[in-house]
């Protein structure tokens, strides 16, 4: 009779830690699906900063603060813009509307673009667009007469 290649009684095998500790598994599977919960949250959050710092509107209003000269004038070059940008835009068909708050430095201050701006048939207008200086000082129309476009693309 041949000999067979494993063992016919099973032996005892060894305890790990989670056979000695199985009110752990729980708390073990509790956090990883709170640490997925958070990544996936952060994510979305991620997604939507990434949206309006490149939407259209987010875009042209930092572009006219960053070249305002009053703007440059009270924060200083270079104007970095930050993390978080606060608001909302709503989008239905070739109409909309954007209503922004976007955080922005530079080496001498920090300020806050605020805008309000409406979709036309495709066709974006500021209706505000004004930069809040950190500190009192006296915001900083970007619609002046002189600088005032009057629709974005």
């Amino acid at each position: 009779m041949a000999k067979a290649p494993y063992p016919i009684i099973p032996v005892a095998g060894e305890r790990d830690w989670l056979d000695e500790h199985p009110h752990r598994r729980i708390l073990i599977g509790a956090i990883i699906v709170v640490a997925f919960g958070v990544i996936f949250v952060l994510g979305i959050l991620s997604l939507v900063e990434y949206s309006f710092h490149h939407h259209t509107v987010a875009v042209q209003a930092i572009e006219r603060a960053q070249s305002n000269p009053q703007v440059i004038q009270a924060l200083g070059q270079p104007i970095k813009v930050g993390l978080v940008i606060t608001g909302n835009i709503h989008m239905k068909d070739s109409n909309g509307y954007a209503d922004l708050r976007i955080p922005i430095a530079g080496p001498n201050g920090k300020g806050i673009i605020v805008l309000y701006a409406k979709e036309i048939s495709r066709a974006w207008q500021f209706t505000f667009l004004r930069v809040e200086i950190e500190g009192g000082a006296e915001p900083v129309d970007l619609l002046s007469p002189q600088i005032k476009q009057p629709e974005l693309k």
